[in-house]
């Protein structure tokens, strides 16, 4: 099996949709790989990732685990304080409206300039910055002015680019590559030094302004790393720098996630136009109503979607949740079985076994999703909301306050552009952590106000 695998590591995804719900089991030797058995059945998913999770401990490979920390594995008592925070109604407007800030301030200007030069822009590259300057607002609660964010993102990019590679090549092939210079691992370690760097220098600035003025509120509001230090400080602790560092590349990590797959949505919607005039509609009737908030500078309406209105936006998340389906931020999961155990089909896992599940594969399947499964159809989203499960789209994945981020960019970018796709663009993703859209993608804006308002 491990020849068949590397035989399609370039085409990785649709070799893992290819094998039908199938679980293989690798046998030790040569070219044995970091995991015991691969699996893309939904009902074994459903079972690892939702029923019995506690038996499944999200397995953290040294070369993944070097470059995120506790950011993506935080102990239980810190992952809890930071779910409480995160989930508090006080937070989710907070975020709601730095976003909107930023929208206005930082990703407005560039598409615009974009749009009136008509020249091509790479979406994925500025939804990357966008989530870069959201994360740092998001912890830190200041905007991203003196980080290099272009050198940042790529040195972030390659370095988790390199983390699935080890994760699924077998470590004598990786040697080899290593050998022939195809794969950097000095370059990866400079790289992976730099992030580093980057992230300490914020976290010493932000501690620093906090000690200087410990009752001081930025502009944007509370960010996680003041409400984190509060609470940690009530109970007598103080958040290290390390977790801080950690806490920082995760939150980026999965920005990255949700804004990325803001590609695919455009991507779908350049196939699916008829889809695209549904969320006009429902577009056009926000816009023409007293749900959207408007303000006049520079002779040019800013439109504002607060929470409320986010969360009427019922087809635009229905799109959003099937794009995520097909195209999912997390394409594989990575665990490790607690104790022994038997999957739904039979298949036997012994403790220590390390587990790679295939949520691109699983969201494919017929067996789950119906005769149409490789078909996009928002529809399915829409009413029975208990037929489809979010597990299978990816452990601790979906997010609904990342949905609500992604609707609120999906909204702007729409209401006030057509996202043009050349059709002869070959759109593929790329082997890594995250599903990213090989290459870049580039597309051509043309202004949309006086279409949205015609719908």
């Amino acid at each position: 099996m491990t020849p068949s695998l590397l035989w399609n590591l370039r085409n990785f995804y649709e070799w893992a949709a290819a094998i039908h719900g199938s679980t293989l089991s690798f046998m030790s030797g040569l070219f044995k790989t970091n995991f015991d058995v691969i699996t893309s059945s939904p009902p074994n998913l459903a079972y690892i990732l939702e029923n019995n999770c506690a038996n499944f401990a999200r397995a953290t490979p040294d070369y993944v685990y070097d470059i995120f920390g506790d950011g993506l594995f935080a102990d239980e008592h810190q992952r809890r304080a930071i779910d409480m925070l995160l989930n508090s109604s006080d937070f989710q407007d907070y975020r709601i409206n730095f976003t909107q800030k930023l929208v206005q301030e930082r990703l407005l200007p560039v598409l615009e300039e974009a749009c009136r030069k008509e020249s091509v822009i790479d979406l994925q590259s500025v939804f990357h910055r966008f989530a870069f300057d959201s994360s740092i607002c998001m912890v830190f609660g200041k905007h991203s002015s003196g980080v290099p964010a272009a050198s940042f993102d790529k040195a972030f990019e390659e370095v988790t680019e390199a983390c699935v590679y080890n994760l699924i090549i077998p470590p004598p092939v990786c040697k080899v590559m290593k050998w022939l210079n195809m794969m950097n691992s000095t370059a990866t370690k400079e790289l992976k030094n730099r992030v580093h760097e980057s992230v300490n220098q914020m976290v010493k600035s932000r501690k620093s302004e906090l000690a200087h003025n410990s009752t001081a509120e930025n502009e944007l509001g509370t960010d996680i790393f003041s409400r984190l230090t509060n609470l940690e400080g009530e109970e007598g602790r103080s958040p290290s720098d390390k977790s801080i560092q950690s806490l920082f590349l995760g939150t980026i990590f999965a920005s990255r996630l949700y804004l990325g797959a803001l590609c695919w949505f455009f991507w779908v919607l350049s196939k699916h136009p008829q889809v695209e005039d549904k969320i006009l509609m429902e577009l056009s009737e926000v816009v023409d109503s007293d749900q959207c908030s408007h303000s006049h500078s520079n002779n040019q309406d800013e439109w504002n979607f607060d929470v409320n209105v986010l969360k009427d936006m019922k087809y635009l998340e229905a799109v959003l949740l099937e794009t995520l389906r097909l195209y999912p931020p997390v394409p594989i999961s990575y665990v490790r079985a607690v104790d022994d155990e038997v999957l739904p089909d039979g298949t036997s896992v012994k403790k220590g076994s390390v587990v790679l599940c295939l949520i691109y594969g699983a969201n494919r399947m017929e067996s789950a999703w119906g005769k149409d499964a490789r078909e996009f159809k928002p529809e399915r989203w829409i009413g029975d909301d208990n037929k489809y499960r979010y597990p299978v789209l990816g452990p601790d994945i979906i997010d609904m306050n990342f949905i609500m981020t992604m609707k609120c960019l999906a909204a702007h970018v729409l209401a006030r552009y057509d996202v043009y796709v050349d059709p002869e663009l070959c759109v593929k993703p790329k082997l890594a952590l995250t599903l990213l859209v090989k290459d870049g993608f580039p597309v051509t804006l043309h202004s949309r106000e006086e279409a949205l308002h015609a719908h």
